[in-house]
Protein backbone atom coordinates (compact mmCIF):
# COMPACT_ATOMS: atom_id res chain seq x y z
CA UNK A 1 0.00 0.00 0.00
CA UNK A 2 1.10 3.66 -0.61
CA UNK A 3 -0.41 5.20 2.07
CA UNK A 4 0.83 8.80 3.30
CA UNK A 5 2.18 9.32 6.50
CA UNK A 6 1.07 12.07 9.10
CA UNK A 7 2.73 15.17 9.15
CA UNK A 8 5.58 15.19 12.10
CA UNK A 9 4.11 15.89 15.77
CA UNK A 10 6.28 20.10 16.64
CA UNK A 11 7.04 20.37 19.75
CA UNK A 12 6.46 24.14 20.04
CA UNK A 13 3.95 25.87 17.84
CA UNK A 14 4.90 27.58 14.93
CA UNK A 15 5.15 30.89 14.95
CA UNK A 16 5.64 34.00 12.14
CA UNK A 17 9.03 33.98 10.96
CA UNK A 18 11.50 36.22 8.92
CA UNK A 19 11.88 36.24 5.42
CA UNK A 20 15.38 35.07 4.54
CA UNK A 21 17.18 35.24 0.83
CA UNK A 22 19.96 32.30 0.54
CA UNK A 23 21.84 30.79 -2.94
CA UNK A 24 22.40 27.46 -3.20
CA UNK A 25 25.35 25.99 -6.08
CA UNK A 26 25.75 22.97 -7.38
CA UNK A 27 29.10 21.75 -6.78
CA UNK A 28 31.39 20.18 -9.10
CA UNK A 29 29.09 21.96 -11.81
CA UNK A 30 30.97 23.99 -14.91
CA UNK A 31 29.35 26.18 -15.61
CA UNK A 32 28.33 27.05 -11.65
CA UNK A 33 24.69 25.92 -11.08
CA UNK A 34 22.47 28.32 -8.93
CA UNK A 35 19.43 29.10 -7.22
CA UNK A 36 18.30 32.31 -5.59
CA UNK A 37 15.53 31.78 -3.05
CA UNK A 38 13.45 33.63 -0.08
CA UNK A 39 11.84 31.09 2.38
CA UNK A 40 10.16 31.96 6.01
CA UNK A 41 12.64 30.97 8.65
CA UNK A 42 9.63 29.37 10.41
CA UNK A 43 9.92 26.76 8.11
CA UNK A 44 11.34 22.81 10.22
CA UNK A 45 14.23 21.17 9.14
CA UNK A 46 12.45 18.38 7.03
CA UNK A 47 10.20 21.48 5.22
CA UNK A 48 13.34 23.63 4.19
CA UNK A 49 15.11 20.35 2.92
CA UNK A 50 11.20 20.31 0.60
CA UNK A 51 12.24 23.52 -0.80
CA UNK A 52 15.77 22.34 -1.54
CA UNK A 53 14.63 19.62 -3.35
CA UNK A 54 11.98 21.52 -5.50
CA UNK A 55 14.43 24.16 -6.07
CA UNK A 56 17.36 22.04 -7.18
CA UNK A 57 15.07 19.20 -8.73
CA UNK A 58 16.18 19.12 -12.73
CA UNK A 59 19.93 18.63 -11.53
CA UNK A 60 19.78 15.84 -8.69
Amino acid sequence: MNESLPAPARATPRSKGKLIRGKITLLGSNPKIWRAFEVDSSLYLDEFHDVLQVIMARYS
